[in-house]
């Protein structure tokens, strides 16, 4: 990860710990501008999003997250969850099965 990306990281991952939600949310949306790719920051992003009530920008993210790694089971999992809440019961059902095969198979979890 070049360092600008990887400080740019760090800034969101603190000022998550720190509790200051908008900011952790710029940080991200920073790296991701300088990385469009980088699955961490997606992730990350997908669960503020959930958090804060934006189930439909959280599950945006989380496909794409979900695309470019497909075998991670913590976003296979929590796609699953995020489908479930916005009442799409079959997509959901069918993400959580790929998260259990995964699982069963030891595939990745977050990194």
């Amino acid at each position: 990860m070049p360092k600008k990306v990887e400080a740019t990281f760090q800034a969101a991952i603190d000022a998550l710990r720190a509790g200051r939600a908008d900011d952790a949310f710029k940080h991200f949306q920073s790296v991701l501008e300088l990385d469009p790719d980088n699955a961490p920051s997606l992730y990350n992003l997908v669960a503020l999003h959930f958090q804060v009530g934006r189930s439909k920008q959280a599950e945006a993210h989380l496909k794409k997250a979900a695309a470019l790694r497909p075998d991670h089971i913590d976003t296979r999992s929590v796609l699953a969850a995020v489908l479930v809440a916005l009442k799409n019961l079959h997509d959901g059902t069918q993400e959580k099965g790929l998260a259990t095969t995964y699982s069963s198979c030891g595939m990745m979890r977050s990194t």
